[in-house]
């Protein structure tokens, strides 16, 4: 993935691939609610950076988060 020039639009809004962004942003992403997000990076399923005591994700990061999750068909 070329993360430098992929964007994403959630919700009508544009993020950029490197752009750290809050859970619900990441659960609309992938379709999860934004408690359970935040219960796998609690147990380091998911890759998150810690900002302050807030978490964040990189969306290019979860994106090929879950494209490696993916079982083979």
């Amino acid at each position: 993935m070329n993360s430098k020039n992929q964007t994403i639009i959630i919700d009508g809004k544009e993020y950029g691939a490197d752009q750290l962004v809050d859970c619900k942003i990441i659960a609309r992403l992938i379709g999860l609610s934004h408690r359970t997000v935040e219960d796998m990076a609690t147990r380091r399923e998911l890759p998150m950076y810690k900002v302050g005591r807030s978490n964040r994700y990189k969306i290019g990061e979860v994106l090929s988060w879950v494209k490696d999750a993916k079982v083979s068909d």
